[in-house]
């Protein structure tokens, strides 16, 4: 409880009543409103934190509430925070007096919002944010539900391969996109794309500037071409928001055009869009967009003028084939991304502070491994991790060793939803699987074996399984020596096979370990997939071809 409302007051936003930077699910994309947050709020951090209250959360408390509301008075405040295992799933969020800033490392979903600014309201009001989206069907302010397989209407977007670099006040984004890794949003809805465009939304009452000329905007709906390279200011309440486009691609132009738009659906929002338009009709091929986005809060006109000169700064773009290179000069120092955004991989990212093994850090401080550090749950995690480790040292429990098989069952952790199964076909009759079994439907599961790792080198991993269907061939996966890292989980699809057999796992490239001792954990992912043995190698041609028999004797 103590994280949750440090995290809450880590990243709200005072001036507009609300949660400012990146979050993983919008129901009201331009506002954000939600008056059960807003309720809790007040009767977590006080009553005075919101601008509503209503009676009865005045009467709510927590007794911790002094020691975390003082984060709402910490300006400026520079937060950062992981929300998964993977590396790159983390956040950053800049509050200042008169505006925040925030992104994501990668994208959530399709109802995410990666790339959010908010400006004040002097009444802390609620204002549209800025925000960024990609759209395949023609609804740039994702106001257009449609019906689930559930049943529930949602309105969704893309949910691209998305990294950032965010440095303070300002930010790098890159997103792109490929129709045949949509599911998630389209494909199992069966709906059809319509077009590709990337959008970034904003107020409709800002004052907008194209480079060094101030657009005068018509009544009505327009749309007007933004130049290659050329930044687009917006200016409200003593802030000044520069939007710069570095890269905007789709498979057949390697400069898309960019446009700022106020149509009808914004007029009735009170938003308008600074819109890159990668296809109008159905997207065939792949379609990328870079942009830099930063904030200053002056009033001084010479200081304004600074801002914009930096960000007409020259920037540096190099595309080869999925392989993208984006940098920006930035405000402090530069920006880059290296990104292959066919294989989805983060080549390198620079210009932010890393958060290394950090939880959630405020202006530098981990305020979230401190709370977690108070906890006696993880306290004795931590300590069960520490006697697996002298344990398997001394000879206490099965770990897996170079070219010999162990059974899968013999994992030091079984929990959640991973199950030990009685089956007649594996070895030794039981097996590893998450049940299908609707109690556990929503239940995480894992199991974690001790690896022990004779010298430095190249390993390749086995596993006996069986997976019967393209519904129930997959995992969670993965291997580790560093428990204070965060290590990237991966999915492993097994592929369909019908009776037990080994199979490699990950076959794509060898593991780099270092001698000592490693972890390995399978995480569950798909029901019905078992999991019998598993062995590994530092030879490439070693192949597991024994079965362990039901008496423990190798056949």
């Amino acid at each position: 409880m103590r994280l949750f409302w440090t995290d809450v007051a880590a990243n709200w936003f005072a001036p507009c009543n609300r949660l400012g930077g990146a979050c993983s699910r919008e129901y009201n994309f331009q506002l954000g409103i939600n008056s059960s947050l807003q309720k809790r709020v007040a009767g977590a951090l006080g009553p005075d934190i919101v601008q509503y209250v209503p009676p009865a959360a005045k009467e709510a408390s927590w007794s911790g509430r002094e020691s975390i509301r003082a984060l709402i008075g910490t300006l400026p405040r520079m937060v950062r925070q992981r929300w998964g295992n993977d590396p790159s799933r983390t956040a950053s969020h800049y509050v200042s007096h008169r505006f925040s800033i925030g992104s994501a490392g990668a994208n959530y979903g399709p109802m995410d919002r990666p790339l959010t600014v908010n400006i004040a309201s002097p009444a802390r009001e609620w204002t549209p944010f800025i925000t960024f989206l990609m759209d395949a069907r023609g609804d740039p302010y994702c106001s257009k539900p449609f019906r689930l397989p559930s049943g529930h209407a949602k309105a969704r977007h893309l949910s691209p391969f998305l990294t950032s670099v965010q440095n303070g006040p300002e930010v790098l984004l890159l997103a792109s996109d490929h129709p045949n890794r949509w599911t998630g949003g389209y494909r199992y809805e069966n709906l059809v794309p319509t077009c590709l465009q990337s959008h970034l939304t904003f107020p409709a009452n800002m004052e907008i500037w194209v480079g060094d000329q101030r657009l005068e905007t018509p009544e009505g709906a327009f749309a007007r071409p933004v130049p290659p390279n050329v930044p687009v200011f917006l200016k409200a309440s003593g802030v000044t928001v520069g939007v710069r486009v570095v890269l905007a691609t789709s498979d057949s132009d390697s400069s898309v055009p960019v446009e700022l738009v106020r149509d009808s659906d914004g007029l009735q929002r009170d938003v308008m869009r600074l819109t890159s338009i990668h296809d109008e009709s159905r997207p065939k091929g792949r379609s990328t967009v870079a942009l830099w986005v930063a904030v200053t809060e002056t009033d001084a006109p010479d200081e304004i003028a600074e801002f914009q000169r930096r960000l007409e700064a020259p920037a540096t773009v190099d595309v080869s084939g999925d392989q993208v290179s984006v940098a920006v000069p930035g405000l402090d120092h530069e920006l880059r991304i290296v990104a292959d955004v066919g294989r989805e991989e983060r080549i390198s990212l620079t210009g932010a502070d890393e958060l290394g093994t950090a939880l959630l850090t405020v202006n530098g401080i981990d305020l979230g491994t401190q709370v977690l550090a108070a906890s006696p749950a993880l306290k004795e995690r931590h300590a069960a991790t520490e006697r697996i480790l002298r344990d398997a040292r001394a000879g206490k429990i099965p770990v897996l060793q170079p070219n010999k098989l162990l059974e899968a069952e013999s994992a030091v952790l079984i929990e959640g939803s991973m199950k030990v199964t009685v089956d007649g076909n594996a070895s030794g009759e039981k097996s590893l699987c998450k049940p299908d079994d609707p109690s556990l439907a929503r239940t995480a599961g894992r199991a974690v074996w001790v690896l022990e790792v004779p010298r430095d080198g190249s390993y390749y991993f086995w596993a006996r399984l069986r997976a019967p269907s393209l519904e129930d061939d997959s995992f969670y996966i993965r291997l580790y020596q560093d428990t204070g890292r965060f290590q990237r989980q991966q999915v492993w699809h097994t592929g369909v096979h019908r009776d037990y057999q080994w199979v490699r796992i990950l076959p794509a490239s060898p593991s780099q370990l270092t001698a000592g001792q490693a972890f390995l954990e399978i995480h569950t992912r798909e029901t019905g997939t078992m999991l019998d043995a598993l062995a590994f190698s530092d030879d490439a041609a070693w192949v597991p071809r024994e079965r362990i028999a039901r008496d423990g004797r190798k056949q």
